[in-house]
């Protein structure tokens, strides 16, 4: 049997969203005496929480059951980001 490969989720963020997900990374890298924090590093471990923690899991349920993002299916085309700034 072949090992599991990784797979790549590519994402689109507002650019607003990024500014703070890189501020939010570098503020963490001072906080832990370390060169750099990765983004990919803090969407994993967002990931994991979220499948691994049941009231993480239902808080994000909620948000996106208020709305938090459209709904998207495949007919439809993606909504595309719209600038926030």
């Amino acid at each position: 049997m072949l090992p599991a490969l990784n797979v790549r989720l590519p994402i689109e963020l507002s650019p607003r969203l990024h500014r703070q997900l890189l501020g939010w990374c570098r503020e963490t890298a001072r906080e832990l005496d370390v060169p750099g924090v990765a983004r990919g590093d803090v969407i994993e471990a967002l990931l994991r929480y979220l499948v691994e923690d049941d009231t993480v899991s239902a808080a994000i349920r909620a948000r996106l059951s208020a709305g938090m993002r459209p709904a998207w299916s495949p007919r439809q085309p993606f909504p595309r980001a719209v600038a926030d700034d």
